[in-house]
């Protein structure tokens, strides 16, 4: 890691650590959902300009917030952003591992035509093509067409 991306995950993590205070939010009144909402914006935000090592930091510490809340569609989210991030890195099982860990939870639920489960499915699928695992990915992509046939029939 070069200094400039060490000196960067030492300062999120520094703001997470101080972030996550009962102290810096007893002013804000904050949910639990909206300190959850900011760190995983935060972390796509990371992402879409390509700062991979703090959106890996981000999504990490979105994740143990989201695993407080008690439902699925944070959790399901932050393991999707941390895949994405894994996989952008090149770290495929561990990108997979996250993928596979949202999907499950995403099939848990009743709602299965969610715009962050298609994406889910969209990138996964795209990574196994990567690895020259082509059935599994068109067994993955055969989920985005179930679900769309069962939102035309009701």
């Amino acid at each position: 890691m070069n200094p400039k991306t060490f000196y960067s995950t030492v300062l999120i993590a520094a703001t997470l650590v101080l972030s996550s205070s009962p102290f810096v939010f007893a002013n804000d009144n904050l949910s639990a959902r909206e300190i959850w909402q900011r760190t995983h914006e935060s972390g796509q935000k990371a992402l879409e300009s390509g700062g991979l090592d703090q959106a890996e930091v981000l999504f990490k510490q979105a994740l143990v917030q989201a695993e407080g809340l008690g439902y699925a569609g944070p959790l399901a989210a932050s393991l999707y952003h941390l895949g994405k991030v894994y996989y952008l890195k090149k770290q495929y099982p561990e990108a997979e591992a996250n993928y596979k860990k949202a999907l499950e939870i995403f099939d848990e639920q009743t709602r299965k035509n969610s715009s962050v489960l298609m994406q889910l499915v969209q990138d996964y699928a795209k990574m196994l093509r990567e690895l020259g695992r082509e059935a599994e990915a068109l067994e993955q992509e055969a989920r985005i067409r179930t679900s769309i046939q069962r939102t035309e029939i009701k």
